[in-house]
């Protein structure tokens, strides 16, 4: 388990906007201290699944993304709603803007722990 020296704003922080890097201590310290994080993780599908148009809309966006497999890897049950809203999404474009290559690599490992 890694040291959890990141506080969980600073966790939300550094998973909410894309930098080119993966942010391996932000995603192991939400894991660490998961307790803490999960109502951030599943209010943010919430919110991209109530507004997946400017979610897509801001192209750097990623917490919602990080949400969707932090919470299946939880098995964080109340994820299952708002993924399925946001897959539920008519246009292609918004749908690629919010789950690009998960949303045809990745999907079913994220619903199926979740429901």
């Amino acid at each position: 388990m890694p040291m959890t020296t990141m506080t969980k704003d600073e966790v939300i922080s550094a998973l909410s906007t894309y930098t080119g890097h993966f942010p391996r201590r932000a995603v192991e310290t939400a894991q660490a201290i998961w307790s803490d994080v999960v109502e951030d993780m599943v209010a943010a599908l919430d919110y991209a699944a109530a507004n997946p148009a400017e979610v897509e809309f801001e192209q750097d966006s990623m917490l919602h993304t990080y949400a969707m497999h932090l919470c299946a890897e939880k098995r964080e049950t109340r994820a299952l709603a708002p993924i399925l809203r946001m897959l539920l999404h008519p246009d292609p474009a918004v749908l690629e803007g919010l789950f690009g290559d998960t949303l045809t690599e990745g999907a079913g490992r994220i619903i199926a722990p979740c429901g």
